[in-house]
């Protein structure tokens, strides 16, 4: 893998010895004279690796009428299949650039090794001996339609670069600034000891980093209304019939702090989490309905129940990342919760005070979905949008109830920041 990062870098350093003193030598075409010199500086400096991990990258030669020859890259590295195909490119407008050159990517999903795309990048000099890249970016050999080129800031070392293919999806390498190496007039004794010190490409090397470890910290909030109901067994001393109970509260808020681990396979992670929580619990009431000699009735007693306002949830999860853009991911989450109210008090009747007691079978289950950004290479901050249907069983707590007329329904709609750090690699 190393070997490819270092034939990226020589292709820059060799830049240097191609600079020319006009402006109008801007492509170097197959059959220029530097055309020959460039060729052969490049099978100089570039020495091949063709094992299972490397990314395959080779120089190309543009014909006159645009064209780029892939048989040259599918012949180096025969283990990948790379199709033999003849590109027609549109070039971007190249006018105070000296000198370009084209290269020749085979860039792979890490998950799906088999399937691969031939991507083209032109790295262009000015009169400055500044470095641009022009990288096409949704990968239809067309230059000119990806926006300005990738410009390093001073101090910047790289940048990471996503390319959409209609095909196959994304797919994500790190761009080295590569500017420093033509800094200087290169030496070829010293060139290895130079180009060796580019710091290697974690994404270029994603097929060894597949599985990692992630740390996850989010504050979130959610309201929503809940309610339970039950029917009440017929009592032969009272004229009171098919008597049904609802009690209700509505939940404005709540403040959830979050830390959890979670392991990734490329893009997908499974993962647990613990969480405090802590609601603001508004109006509580009971609605009592009956018939009385044939006549219904319904009574509405406020200020009636007491509703739990914190728990502790223990949660699993599973979620997918998307790429969305060079810096944004989707991620749809799925999770399941056990939690425990953490407060003692009765919910209406005097005697059992620990709610875990008498609502019983008590768990959760959402589903939602992160907005993620990267900050760093190993940080990303989110955004979190999820539901959550909560349950328990009370029906042991209520007296003369028909148990199998027990119902409750709780929903709460959320809404949360977090941040996720990736701790290491696990191969």
């Amino acid at each position: 893998m190393k070997n490819r990062l270092l034939s990226l870098a020589a292709i820059c350093c060799f830049m240097s010895l191609l600079v020319t003193s006009s402006v109008n030598a801007q492509i170097i075409y197959i059959g220029d004279p530097s055309s020959a010199a460039t060729q052969k500086r490049f099978d100089e400096l570039f020495s091949q690796n063709q094992d299972s991990t490397s990314v395959p990258v080779a120089l190309a030669k543009l014909h006159p009428d645009n064209t780029v020859n892939t048989a040259d890259l599918a012949k180096a590295y025969p283990k990948y299949k790379i199709p033999f195909e003849l590109l027609t490119l549109s070039l971007p407008e190249l006018s105070g650039y000296t000198d370009t050159l084209i290269v020749l990517w085979y860039l792979r999903k890490a998950e799906r090794v088999r399937t691969g795309a031939v991507n083209v990048m032109l790295i262009a000099l000015d009169e400055n001996q500044e470095l641009s890249y022009f990288i096409d970016r949704n990968n239809n050999q067309n230059l000119a339609d990806d926006g300005s080129p990738y410009l390093f800031k001073e101090g910047e070392q790289q940048r990471q670069v996503n390319i959409e293919d209609r095909r196959i999806g994304t797919l994500s390498f790190m761009l080295q600034n590569l500017e420093a190496a033509i800094a200087a007039p290169v030496q070829p004794e010293s060139l290895h000891k130079d180009i060796a010190s580019v710091p290697e490409s974690p994404v270029l090397t994603r097929e060894r980093e597949a599985f990692a470890l992630h740390f996850i910290s989010s504050l979130s909030s959610g309201g929503g209304k809940a309610s339970l109901n039950y029917r009440e067994m017929p009592r032969p001393d009272s004229d009171e019939e098919d008597k049904k109970y609802t009690y209700g509260a509505s939940y404005y808020a709540s403040f959830n702090t979050t830390i959890g681990v979670a392991a990734s396979l490329y893009n997908f992670y499974v993962g647990v989490s613990g969480s405090v929580e802590m609601f603001e619990v508004g109006e509580q009431h009971l609605i009592k309905e009956f018939n009385k000699r044939g006549e219904a009735f319904r009574q509405v007693q406020p200020n009636t129940g007491y509703w739990p306002s914190k728990r502790i949830n223990l949660s699993g999860f599973i979620e997918y990342d998307f790429l969305i853009g060079s810096s944004l991911r989707f991620a749809p989450t799925l999770s399941y919760t056990r939690y425990n109210f953490i407060e003692s008090h009765s919910f209406v009747y005097n005697g059992e005070r620990d709610i875990n007691q008498y609502f019983t079978d008590r768990y959760s289950y959402s589903f939602g979905g992160k907005i993620k950004y990267s900050v760093t290479e190993k940080s990303l901050l989110f955004f979190e949008v999820f539901k959550r249907y909560n349950h328990f069983d009370g029906s042991s707590y209520f007296p003369n109830i028909e148990p199998e007329t027990f119902s409750m329904k709780f929903n709460q709609l959320y809404g949360g920041i977090g941040f996720q750090l990736k701790l290491t690699s696990l191969n």
